[in-house]
């Protein structure tokens, strides 16, 4: 049986903009944006 992995987020906007987390790829050659959040 797989486990399961819980994690909160949350969607942050103000001033019209929304709040990103900036993430580096494996190979060091790239970036991806996700929300902020965690696991529980």
């Amino acid at each position: 049986m797989e486990k399961i992995r819980l994690r909160a987020c949350a969607l942050i906007i103000k001033d019209g903009a929304i709040l990103l987390i900036e993430f580096a790829n494996d190979h060091g050659d790239g970036v991806h944006y996700n929300l902020p959040a965690g696991g529980l």
